[in-house]
């Protein structure tokens, strides 16, 4: 038994200067963080919060 061919449109590329690419180049505009501090602000953040988990943990008791 054959399947029914089904046709598609063809898949369209933004070929614009509005891009999700605008967003790691240098025209974007805010705060320039590179993916070294972004790991490490994060490790930090995560440590922050174990550690509030066990403070809590003695001083509720």
């Amino acid at each position: 038994m054959k399947r029914p061919s089904t046709q598609r449109a063809p898949a369209t590329v933004n070929k614009g200067g509005n891009s999700m690419m605008k967003f790691y180049s240098e025209d974007a505009i805010g705060l320039k963080v590179g993916p070294t501090a972004v790991l490490f602000m994060s490790l930090i953040f995560i440590a922050f919060v174990i550690i509030l988990h066990i403070m809590g943990k003695y001083t509720r008791s």
